[in-house]
Order: C-alpha cells, then sequence, then structure tokens
C-alpha cells in the first residue's frame, strides 16, 4: 500500500510538471494585430504646390475678367494664403483714358493720387474687379506609383465686387462710379505634372504672380534683362524718359505711355522682382 502511495505521488509530479502554465499558454498565443489607423490628409495642403496658385490667376483674369487686345491694366494682384484667395485688376479703357486728356488728344495722364487701397473712391482708378473667396479640394487623383497627386478639382466660392465707370444717367457728359457683384462658383482642374511654361513675352505676367529665378533667366544678355526689367513698368503704361527705352517700347503694339511715372501700379511682387532683375545686370 505504500508503494501505491509512492508510485501515484510521483506521476501527480510527473503530470503536474507536463502541464503548461497558465502564463506560458497566454504568452504562446499570437497577439492580435493593432488595427492601423488610417491617417486623414489634409486636401488644403495641396494648395500649397506651387502650379496652384498660377493657374487660379490665369483662370480669373480670362474667366471673370475676359481680358482682351483693348483691355489696359493698371493694377493687377492676387494673394492665396492656405484655401483663401484675394484677385483685384484695376482696368481701363484705352479709348477713355485718351479721352481725358488735357485737350481730348492722346496725352499723358499722370494719375499721382492712386493708391490699391482707395480703389473704390478714386475716379481715375478705371473699372476695379475684386473677388475673395475660398478653395476646396474636392478630388484627387493620385499616382500609382509614388502615391502623389496629378491633379486636382477645385471648387472655387467666391464673391466678385465690381465697380465701374459710366456715363452719367442725367447728360451732363460726365461719368460716374456705379458698383454691382455675384457670387462666383466654379470648378478647376489643376494639372500638379503639367506646369505653366511661360514664353519671353509672357514673363511679365509671371513677374507679377510669382519670384523670378535666376535659372530661367541665366540665358538673357544684360541688355535683354534690362528690356524685362522695364516691361514690368512699360506694362502699366510707364513714360519712360531714355531715347531707348522708349524707342524699344514705341514699337510693341500694347504699349501706351500714359503715366510719368507707373511705379504705384506695380504690385509688391513686381517691384520685388525688378529688384531682382536689377541685381543681375551687374
Amino acid at each position: 500500500m505504500k508503494n501505491l502511495t509512492i508510485l501515484f505521488s510521483i506521476i501527480i509530479i510527473c503530470w503536474s510538471c507536463s502541464k503548461p502554465s497558465q502564463n506560458n499558454q497566454e504568452s504562446d498565443k499570437t497577439p492580435p494585430e493593432t488595427p492601423v489607423e488610417k491617417v486623414e490628409v489634409d486636401k488644403t495642403s495641396y494648395l500649397s504646390d506651387p502650379i496652384v496658385k498660377p493657374r487660379l490667376f490665369f483662370f480669373l483674369r480670362n474667366m471673370v475678367v475676359n481680358i482682351t487686345d483693348n483691355t489696359f491694366i493698371q493694377y493687377e494682384y492676387i494673394q492665396l494664403n492656405g484655401n483663401q484667395f484675394n484677385y483685384t485688376i484695376v482696368e481701363s479703357d484705352r479709348g477713355l483714358m485718351k479721352l481725358e486728356a488735357s485737350n481730348g488728344s492722346n496725352q499723358l495722364i499722370h494719375f499721382a493720387s492712386y493708391s490699391p487701397s482707395s480703389q473704390f473712391n478714386n475716379r481715375e482708378m478705371g473699372d476695379t474687379v475684386m473677388v475673395a473667396g475660398t478653395l476646396e479640394v474636392i478630388e484627387v487623383s493620385e499616382a500609382t506609383v509614388e502615391g502623389s497627386p496629378t491633379s486636382l478639382k477645385v471648387q472655387i466660392s467666391s464673391e466678385v465686387e465690381l465697380s465701374y465707370m459710366s456715363a452719367s444717367p442725367y447728360g451732363y457728359g460726365g461719368y460716374e462710379r456705379s458698383y454691382d457683384g455675384y457670387d462666383l462658383n466654379e470648378e478647376l482642374v489643376v494639372k500638379l505634372n503639367e506646369p505653366k511654361i511661360y514664353n519671353r513675352d509672357e514673363l511679365y505676367l509671371k513677374a507679377r504672380i510669382q519670384l523670378l529665378t535666376k535659372e530661367e533667366l541665366s540665358s538673357f544678355s544684360k541688355e535683354d534683362l534690362a528690356y524685362l526689367r522695364n516691361e514690368i513698368f512699360a506694362r502699366h503704361g510707364h513714360r519712360f524718359k531714355t531715347d531707348k527705352m522708349e524707342a524699344y517700347f514705341t514699337r510693341k503694339p500694347w504699349y501706351q505711355p500714359y503715366f510719368y511715372d507707373a511705379t504705384s501700379f506695380l504690385n509688391e511682387i513686381e517691384k520685388e522682382n525688378a529688384l531682382f532683375i536689377k541685381s543681375l545686370e551687374g
């Protein structure tokens, strides 16, 4: 009997040793996978791509303002911060400007009192269009490899304010300023892999919205740089004092020397580009 008791005790001990502990069982189990949390991309960040601002600029000036060959632009500027944008353009009819010369001929008109902040109060401002609103990325097309977006579909929601000169309805022969406005809601597709290519005659437009680079001007001679810098002013009707510049721009069909000094019509980006080009001239 004693031997049976000893044998039974040995069996119990062996069974206990062979049984895996609860802790070991738990450690042998494969831990469940932690669900990967999907990070939502802020689509607004796509609007910081350098291609978006020029695309919006040309869309607004061509669709809202309807630029033609007879459009004389005194001032133009666009600002894009995050998804908020502001676009302002002040234009004048060339024929009307000529009629306003002192003797009715095509003389210079000097609007020294101009400042963008007073555009709704100053008679000489010409027609003004101001567009302010927001951009919303409603669709993103992504590349198959890198995953970076190749195009954006953007919703434009904005208010357009108009201020324009019209003949006086009272028969006095003068003009008065009228105001109007409307809501603008449009979709714009921006292809991020197709940047705007500017030819030589369009660089003055790029100078209004983006800083020029040394690389894109590296092929310009010092003389060509001087012409490009002065074209920034000439496009706003600047009258040149040097015979060389006057002769050069007089040959351009678009040139109209309306102002003794058009510096005040340049936006801040244009001024910075003019100084940059000047530094490259040496």
